[in-house]
C-alpha cells in the first residue's frame, strides 16, 4: 500500500513535536553514526541532523513515496529504502538508534527491539516514540464503524498497528538496556472540525480500510467515523475540538559487553 506524504504533512506540526520533544531529551554527546529507521518523509530526520551536526545520517524507510519526499528536505542526509522490519545489520553499527511512530506498525515489536542492540555500538542510545493508539478513544471509533463492515477487513487487520503497554515496554527494554528512561505524554491537538480528525487518521490509522473501499463507501464510512467522534470528543466553547493523541517515548542505552 502506498503512503501519501503529502496528507501525512498536512498536519506536520502535530506530528512533529513528540519526535522534537523527544530528540531535545537524548543526551547531548558526541555521535558518529545516526540511523532513523521507519524516516517515512525524513519529518524527523532533519532536526535529527540539525541537533548532531558532526554525526553522518542515515535515514531507512520502505515507502519509495515517503523517501522523494525526504530527499527533497535534505542531500547531505543519506537515504535507503529497505524493510525496517528485516535486519538491517549490514549498514554497520551506530551511535544513535532513533525511531518515530514506526513500531506500532510491526506485529513482533519485542524482536525489533531486540535486534536494535545488534545495531548499536557500546553504551550507545535507542530512542524511541511510538503512538499509544489502542488505549485512545479514536481506535474505540475505528472500530465501532470496522466492525458494520463485517469480515471486510480480516487481511488489513492483520497488519494494522498494535501497542503494549508502557509498563510491558518498559520490562521488554529492561531486558536488553542498561538504563531506560521511558514517559506517556498527552497531545491535545487543536481540531476546526471533525473533518479535520479525519483528515489527520486518513494518513495513518484509517488509511488501510479507506483503500480497499470504493468510492461511495468511503464517504459512507467516514460518516459513520465522524457520528462515533462526535459522541467522545466534545466541541469546545470556542467551537474548536481538542483531539488528543498520547505517545509514549523512550530513550534507552545499551547494556556494556551485551552479548545479545
Amino acid at each position: 500500500m502506498k503512503w501519501n506524504a503529502t496528507l501525512y504533512e498536512q498536519y506536520g506540526q502535530e506530528r512533529l513535536q513528540p519526535a522534537l520533544d523527544l530528540i531535545h531529551r537524548i543526551p547531548k554527546r558526541e555521535y558518529s553514526r545516526i540511523i532513523d529507521i521507519g524516516c517515512g518523509s525524513g519529518m524527523s530526520t532533519l532536526p535529527l541532523a540539525e541537533r548532531f551536526t558532526e554525526a553522518e545520517v542515515l535515514g531507512v524507510d520502505y515507502s519509495k513515496e515517503m523517501l522523494e519526499k525526504a530527499r527533497e528536505g535534505s542531500e547531505k542526509i543519506i537515504w535507503k529504502q529497505r524493510d525496517c522490519s528485516k535486519s538491517l545489520t549490514d549498514l554497520g553499527q551506530f551511535d544513535l538508534v532513533f525511531s518515530n511512530a514506526f513500531l506500532q506498525w510491526l506485529q513482533n515489536q519485542e524482536a525489533f527491539i531486540a535486534h536494535t542492540i545488534k545495531l548499536l555500538k557500546e553504551d550507545g542510545i535507542f530512542a524511541l516514540q511510538v503512538p499509544n493508539y489502542d488505549d485512545m478513544p479514536i481506535k474505540k471509533c475505528v472500530d465501532q464503524v470496522t466492525a458494520l463492515f463485517g469480515n471486510r477487513f480480516e487481511t488489513v487487520e492483520k497488519g494494522m498497528c498494535h501497542n503494549k503497554s508502557l509498563s510491558e515496554y518498559y520490562d521488554i527494554l529492561c531486558s536488553y538496556f542498561e538504563e531506560v528512561t521511558i514517559w506517556q505524554t498527552n497531545y491535545a491537538h487543536v481540531m476546526n472540525g471533525y473533518e479535520d480528525i479525519v483528515n489527520f487518521m486518513s494518513a495513518t490509522g484509517i488509511r488501510a480500510y479507506l483503500q480497499v473501499l470504493d468510492q461511495e463507501e468511503q464517504e459512507w464510512f467516514i460518516g459513520q467515523l465522524i457520528m462515533e467522534l462526535k459522541k467522545v470528543y466534545p466541541v469546545q466553547k470556542n467551537g474548536k475540538i481538542l483531539f488528543t493523541f498520547e505517545r509514549i517515548e523512550w530513550i534507552a542505552k545499551k547494556k556494556k559487553y551485551s552479548k545479545k
